[in-house]
């Protein structure tokens, strides 16, 4: 039998007696504070499972400052690749299973079927009315904390001067690229995916210049981490796209590669934070829902300097450049049809780079 510890008992008494089980408001943090009500619900249930695509250093720092301040509900976090975590929530769910309470992933099309299916539960944060509309679903079932883009890439080594890059998709067609090129496979990289896709829902891509790239010996790679280590140790000098925050990383670990905007701009790439439905923990998953959307966080969980953070008040901590210096290019909304249009997409992209 598990025995509770004096602070729990501490805890239960206060709540027992109806009085505040955290001390005067003077001595809590300022975000502690601002979410009391939620946080007291949430103490009861004492714990909350966070299923999350993001990578162990965002895990980290989302833990770290948890902890600094809603030290009596244990956040623990389950960090699984986008198409894991996926396949996970949708078999526990076929099983009846409710085991998350909250996910955060960068699929967008999912979170639209998830939506329909009724895998979330809509809830309206505090903040609801300031965030952007492509930033916050209408009715509540999933949110943008932060975002980051999908600029070209270069290795620092080889190009010194930048004016000797393509400056738009279709330079990339110019022969003397041939076998200089590396970009993340569509078939099982989400960023390369949505890249293409918007570039093409956009008017900037067209297949006849993907039948022009499929002729340049483009070597494709699984994830846009080895399309960094590919660019930063020369073996391929370029990329049309690397997503923003791998590169910043290498850049930050001192790697020779750097991002640059193309003419055409820069893709803008959402992750998706839902609260479930039937979640075991639901005040705590609706704690750090409000928590993860606020300013306050997403302004301090940005110190990593690789994303932007999505609510209008919070400011970025690091050397970002505004998200406007890098001509944003938003996606289409997420819809429930995008499957099928994706499987339309890859069957046809493997025809024309001759990939099946």
């Amino acid at each position: 039998m598990r025995v509770a510890s004096p602070l729990n008992l501490l805890v239960a008494f206060f709540l027992a007696s109806g009085l505040s089980a955290q001390p005067a408001c003077a001595q809590g943090t300022a975000i502690q504070q601002k979410f009391a009500t939620l946080y007291q619900a949430a103490l009861k249930e004492s714990e909350i499972i966070f299923y999350t695509d993001g990578r162990q250093d965002e895990a980290q720092r989302l833990s770290d400052y948890w902890k600094a301040n809603f030290p009596g509900v244990n956040l623990r976090i389950v960090p699984k690749s986008s198409p894991a975590l996926i396949a996970q929530i949708e078999t526990e769910r076929a099983a009846g299973q409710h085991r998350v309470d909250a996910s955060h992933m960068s699929q967008p099309y999912v979170a639209a079927i998830w939506k329909q299916k009724g895998f979330y539960q809509p809830y309206r944060t505090q903040s609801f009315e300031r965030l952007r509309p492509d930033y916050a679903d209408p009715d509540g079932a999933f949110y943008t904390p932060d975002v980051y883009t999908l600029p070209a890439a270069f290795n620092t080594n080889v190009f010194k001067d930048k004016s000797q890059l393509p400056q738009s998709l279709k330079d990339f067609l110019d022969p003397k690229w041939k076998g200089k090129l590396v970009l993340a496979d569509p078939e099982v990289s989400g960023n390369t995916l949505t890249f293409l896709m918007t570039m093409l829902a956009t008017g900037r891509l067209d297949w006849s210049m993907l039948e022009g790239l499929a002729k340049q010996d483009i070597l494709f790679v699984r994830s846009n981490p080895d399309s960094v280590r590919m660019v930063a140790s020369g073996e391929r000098a370029l990329s049309p796209m690397i997503s923003s925050f791998n590169i910043m990383t290498a850049r930050l670990r001192g790697q020779p590669i750097d991002y640059y905007v193309l003419d055409e701009g820069s893709v803008v790439v959402q992750s998706l934070l839902g609260l479930m439905s039937d979640a075991p923990h639901p005040n705590a998953a609706r704690l750090l829902v409000e928590v993860m959307t606020s300013p306050e966080a997403e302004g301090a969980l940005s110190q990593g300097g690789v994303f932007w953070p999505a609510h209008p008040d919070a400011a970025p901590v690091g050397n970002l450049p505004t998200l406007a210096a890098l001509h944003p290019i938003a996606s289409p909304p997420p819809s429930p049809a995008d499957a099928a249009n994706i499987q339309e997409f890859l069957k046809k992209f493997k025809t024309v780079f001759g990939r099946r």
